[in-house]
């Protein structure tokens, strides 16, 4: 059985990324930000049509509990991130207008996270992973 935990506490670091998922091959490729039509994979070296990949983003999110001591490094998948900017849409306070975080900048995503005061997170220890962020 997979421990997890619950905190209470803010995210101090984050790093989006964004990628294209391979149609071919099903890897992540690292969006290149060009008017580029064109993409090639990195695995399978398939020239591909922009226009028909798949957008993918999560994050890497360093956080502190309540008393700003360290809890660690956890990856962030899209469907938590999407989550959060569907419970802050409509929120005065924050600049959320849309839910799809594939379609919004990483800019906006990084600025939106770092500015949680507080939220409880739901952590996946053995995979250093967020299952879920709940607004406090």
């Amino acid at each position: 059985m997979k421990e997890t935990k619950r905190v209470k506490g803010r995210i101090v670091g984050a790093e989006v990324v964004m990628s294209l998922v391979c149609i071919s091959c099903k890897k992540r490729m690292e969006e290149i930000d060009s008017a580029d039509r064109f993409i090639e994979c990195q695995s399978c070296k398939m020239s591909l049509l922009k226009e028909f990949l798949k957008p993918a983003v999560s994050a890497n999110l360093f956080l502190v509990d309540e008393s700003g001591k360290s809890v660690g490094h956890f990856h962030c998948p899209e469907s938590v991130l999407n989550a959060v900017f569907e419970s802050l849409k409509g929120n005065e306070c924050y600049n959320v207008e849309e839910s799809d975080v594939t379609k919004v900048s990483r800019k906006l995503i990084t600025e939106t996270l770092l500015l949680l005061k507080k939220a409880s997170f739901k952590l996946l220890m053995d995979d250093m992973k967020v299952a879920s962020i709940d607004i406090l």
